[in-house]
């Protein structure tokens, strides 16, 4: 289950907004609200991004399930800047990075309780690398760039914002979360779809369906030539919307399904599913470890230092020391040694490693 709203009532004063309003979305379900102005839409995910309180009810977000939510008036009321209000979506990645900081410390001074704290620590780094922690920040660094923000503007107060950029900050933190599908109404203030659409396109693979009232035919080309993959006139049904939601998402899987493959003697890789086997059997690898095989593998036999597959794999503002990539390498090797005696990764003396050709 990834949301559960039960009973929701909301009035103002003898004005009825949700009576008893009742629905749940479960894993892959694909949700829509839908009705004309004034008939509760923002209301009901006012209560659900608990931005506003319900009369009666409650609202239940399954546990380590994320709402993402663009709203169609952005009210950003924060002392932040825009590079830590985008950061923020990151929060669990970095309380988990101090978290590890905390332990190394500890390592470093000694303690008492030492191979406790080494458990945890390797748990921890385990659990990070599955998240892509040591990428968060060339995430964040690049979706601001790739929404039209300058490395000058990181450290401009929210506050001081115009309407568009506070929708720009929040189309950010929205992109991060990876959604699956996009809705975008084109009657939209400040930034309209069509140009909301021209701004992501490039940088989400999800359908982006336009919603809208317009009737011109220009209008969708417009739409579908800004990158929409399809459109939907206003008023529409439930079912409607249903369909095309269903029928683009299997279109994006079917995409995703045309996979690249490499062979390397008794090694397979498959790019796009980011999975390596050994004579039929599947390896596991965490994240930044496969990370690696994928860098070094797609340049067979040439030379890498281990700063720059450390700014590959982590990127170039990431904290940490290139020598990870040492301890990385040797744990990619040993799993590969359980299953094949080839070397795949060679280690060149005094320069880095590179991929046997």
């Amino acid at each position: 289950m990834i949301l559960s709203c039960n009973h929701i009532s909301k009035a103002y004063g003898e004005e009825v907004i949700l009576d008893d309003c009742s629905f749940f979305v479960n894993d892959h379900e694909k949700a829509a609200i839908v009705g004309n102005n004034g008939a509760g839409k923002s209301t009901i995910l006012k209560i659900i991004m608990n931005e506003l309180s319900s009369d009666s009810g409650d609202v239940i977000i399954g546990k380590d399930k994320s709402v993402g939510y663009l709203a169609q008036y952005q009210n950003l009321d924060t002392d932040n800047s825009i590079y830590e209000e985008v950061r923020s979506v990151k929060q669990n990645i970095i309380d988990m990075e101090n978290k590890l900081r905390e332990y190394e410390s500890l390592m470093a001074n000694g303690c008492d309780n030492y191979d406790d704290i080494v458990n945890s620590y390797t748990n921890l780094h385990h659990q990070f690398e599955l998240l892509n922690g040591y990428a968060y920040k060339r995430e964040v660094d690049g979706t601001l760039r790739g929404l039209g923000f300058e490395d000058s503007d990181f450290n401009k107060k929210i506050s001081t914002l115009s309407g568009g950029q506070k929708t720009r900050v929040a189309l950010c933190k929205l992109l991060i979360q990876k959604p699956d599908i996009i809705l975008l109404d084109i009657n939209m203030p400040r930034m309209d779809g069509i140009e909301v659409c021209r701004l992501i396109r490039s940088k989400v693979l999800c359908p982006i369906l336009f919603l809208t009232a317009r009737v011109d035919e220009d209008d969708k080309i417009n739409g579908l030539l800004s990158g929409g993959d399809d459109y939907i006139t206003k008023p529409f049904s439930l079912r409607e919307l249903e369909a095309r939601i269903v029928t683009n998402i299997k279109r994006e899987e079917r995409h995703q399904q045309k996979t690249e493959y490499r062979f390397m003697d008794e090694m397979l890789i498959d790019y796009s599913e980011k999975i390596v086997a050994i004579a039929g059997h599947r390896m596991e690898f965490t994240k930044i470890e496969y990370q690696i095989i994928e860098f070094l593998s797609m340049h067979p036999g040439q030379v890498f230092d281990k700063e720059r597959i450390y700014a590959q794999v982590c990127g170039y503002d990431a904290e940490g020391d290139s020598r990870t990539i040492t301890e990385l390498v040797r744990r990619i090797r040993k799993k590969i040694a359980d299953y094949s005696e080839k070397e795949y990764i060679e280690t060149v003396w005094g320069i880095g490693y590179r991929w046997k050709k």
